[in-house]
């Protein structure tokens, strides 16, 4: 198990409020990549051992509620609505429960991973970061170059700078990007690459359509 995945992994476990996914949907390694990961991302957050508890307990509560919503028969609409009330509900919680920087920690690591899941295009990362089959040393880089980029991305549209102005400046972020992928990756793994960044496109013009 790579170390990008292992951690995005750990983020799907810790995190289902935010992805809506069950770890019983986990691979054997998987489940024990995210145990493992699971350590240092207490050890990021210092918590102490009754807020472990704590903390491990509202993930599960909030995670089987996601993962009952997920499973109903209820209208598209009303599930992300109520999942809206899901999420929000276990971060009061968690501010509850935590130090004003431990959930600040909590807070930026869970928008941090959502930036990169999103940029990756969520769903078929996974089957896309198999497929390219990167070493260790290309994990990391990938990492951050996604990391990056998609930090630029997210002050562009929180920018006050006209629609055509940010249209150009998305254009030429994703070309920057794209030429640090095509400088990271082998030939054929770079065009594994393009097909996921097609595929996130396709489902982000899909999203703008229904908004």
């Amino acid at each position: 198990m790579k170390s990008m995945k292992k951690h995005l992994i750990l983020v799907l476990v810790l995190s289902i409020s935010v992805f809506g996914l069950a770890q019983d949907k986990l691979k054997p390694k998987q489940k024990e990549a995210a145990k493992e990961n699971l350590k240092q991302f207490m050890s990021d957050l210092n918590l102490s051992e009754d807020q472990k508890e704590s903390y491990l307990a509202i993930s599960k509560k909030y995670g089987e509620q996601l993962k009952s919503l997920k499973d109903s028969d209820a209208p598209k609409q009303e599930k992300l609505k109520e999942a809206q009330h899901i999420k929000t509900a276990k971060d009061t919680e968690m501010k509850n429960l935590l130090s004003d920087a431990q959930y600040q920690t909590y807070l930026k690591h869970k928008e941090d991973m959502r930036e990169v899941l999103k940029e990756m295009g969520d769903g078929p990362m996974a089957k896309y970061l198999d497929e390219m089959n990167l070493s260790a040393e290309q994990e990391e880089k990938f990492m951050e170059i996604s990391k990056r980029y998609g930090e630029q991305m997210k002050a562009l549209k929180n920018s006050s700078d006209s629609k055509w102005k940010k249209y150009k400046a998305l254009k030429e972020i994703r070309k920057n990007k794209d030429a640090e992928m095509k400088a990271l990756l082998s030939k054929d793994q770079f065009k594994v690459y393009e097909k996921m960044q097609a595929e996130a496109k396709k489902k982000f013009k899909e999203q703008r359509n229904k908004n």
